[in-house]
């Protein structure tokens, strides 16, 4: 998330060579040397201004950092694309920081970035300089914008104090929470930096002397850190996430906290094979698009669609689905009619697990689900199916129950094996193809309010662009 002047005209060159292979929505701008220069000028003036000394210049050491500098041996060339988008994810974006210098957002918008994603600082007194002029700018051009604060925090003490410079400074750039499209993220992934030091490469905070805080405790602690700050966050109204990259969430942040906030993962890579939900996968550092000089992190979303226009009478954010799929496991959960499962890669559905959002009311969603060998389940309140068992799903039933029926219809529609797409049923009623011994691959779901237009089958909902 950011690019020392040291790296910016690498970064560059690199980009040059990078050019054919990186994805179409990135695909490079060639920029000339003074674009370069005007870069490396943006970045030397922006000395960052701070409360603590330390903090003067943004120094992290991490997976892709060292000593704030951007490393070099991240990753190869032929991880810096993706060629096509990946299954259930609804939205592409960037995130970016003062290294990115001025940036031209008409042109990331007309480019087709969905997202961005706003460094406002570091520690507990570090500014981004260039926060408030990209918040302007992604208003201006109807961007939807999260933000994201580097931690150098070490215990839960210094966390919150973390979490209150954060709630300064998006107050100081007139940030509301109806501003914000995407949570603000905590990123966790600060390490020791210096070889010297014994605990080279383990998870750091940096104190006030700028001396190495090393993080004791384990996993509990990292929850304790997030716990701290991100309460903080949701206190004051705002959504809370948590940024790391694949190691860390496999082997520091693991407690069932973590499930409480927004997930955004890095792995630098042509999957993301982080096991759990999340909803953002960072995926490359060296990506490019119009109206950015230079290379930006890029990412795939997977929540609601941003937008929320789908051509239908369905209301944003009411019910999110997970899919268990043969051979590949559990998916990132879904929203609002986004796809759940495969298409055209031949692989079952095997188990579902559905839940209504927190703005419904009260009431529950209740499905079950007809499974090859086994024939029609149980109601059970989310979750149908098997796991471990290899047996498809043929057909589907979903309902509401309690306060909820009476306010919300709950459509959904199945792609089965051999026919495709099939019709959308609703409260109760029978989707897909039990009697043909057809599997289930795909489903989609949503909620409308009670008595709208009824879907057909036409729109695709919560496809990408």
């Amino acid at each position: 998330m950011h690019i020392s002047n040291k790296a910016i005209s690498l970064v560059a060159a690199v980009s040059l060579i990078a050019a054919q292979l990186l994805t179409p929505v990135a695909a490079y701008a060639e920029s000339d040397q003074a674009a370069v220069d005007q870069v490396e000028a943006t970045a030397a003036e922006d000395n960052l201004e701070s409360e603590n000394p330390y903090l003067s210049e943004f120094s992290g050491s991490s997976f892709r950092y060292e000593n704030g500098n951007l490393r070099e041996d991240i990753e190869p060339i032929a991880t810096f694309s993706i060629p096509q988008w990946p299954d259930n994810a609804t939205g592409w974006g960037i995130d970016v920081s003062y290294a990115q210098g001025q940036i031209d957002w008409a042109k990331v918008k007309a480019a087709g970035c969905d997202f961005a994603i706003l460094r406002c600082g570091y520690g507990s007194g570090g500014n981004d300089r260039q926060f408030k002029k990209n918040v302007e700018g992604c208003k201006a051009n109807g961007i939807p914008f999260g933000v994201y604060l580097y931690s150098y925090a070490w215990d839960a003490g210094i966390a919150k104090q973390e979490a209150d410079w954060t709630l300064k400074v998006l107050s100081d750039a007139g940030v509301k929470p109806s501003d914000l499209s995407l949570p603000v993220y905590y990123d966790l992934e600060n390490e020791v930096g210096n070889p010297s030091h014994p605990a080279y490469g383990k998870p750091a905070g940096v104190d006030g002397s700028g001396n190495y805080r090393v993080i004791e405790g384990g996993p509990a602690t990292f929850a304790s850190i997030a716990n701290s700050y991100c309460s903080a966050i949701q206190r004051a109204g705002y959504k809370a996430g948590v940024y790391a990259n694949l190691n860390w969430w496999n082997n520091y942040l693991s407690a069932s906290d973590f499930n409480s906030w927004d997930r955004w993962v890095a792995q630098y890579n042509s999957t993301c094979d982080y096991a759990g939900r999340y909803s953002i996968w960072q995926y490359s550092s060296r990506g490019t698009i119009d109206g950015i000089s230079g290379t930006v992190d890029v990412n795939w979303w997977y929540g609601p669609e941003f937008g929320g226009s789908n051509g239908t009478d369905s209301v944003g954010s009411l019910v999110s689905y997970e899919a268990h799929v043969q051979n590949i496991g559990w998916q990132p959960a879904v929203f609002d009619g986004a796809i759940a499962g495969t298409t055209g890669r031949n692989l079952n559905l095997e188990s579902l697990d559905v839940n209504l959002g927190n703005d419904v009311g009260s009431g529950e969603i209740e499905v079950r689900a007809h499974v090859s060998e086994i024939g029609w389940q149980d109601w059970t309140t989310g979750k149908a199916g098997t796991v471990g068992r290899n047996l498809p799903i043929e057909a589907l039933q979903i309902r509401l129950a309690g306060d909820v029926a009476q306010n919300y219809d709950v459509w959904y529609r199945v792609h089965s094996a051999d026919f495709g797409w099939l019709g959308w049923a609703k409260n109760g009623q029978s989707a897909g193809s039990q009697g043909f011994a057809k599997s289930s691959q795909a489903v989609q779901i949503v909620l409308t309010k009670k008595g709208a237009a009824a879907l057909n089958c036409n729109p695709k909902l919560g496809r990408p662009k």
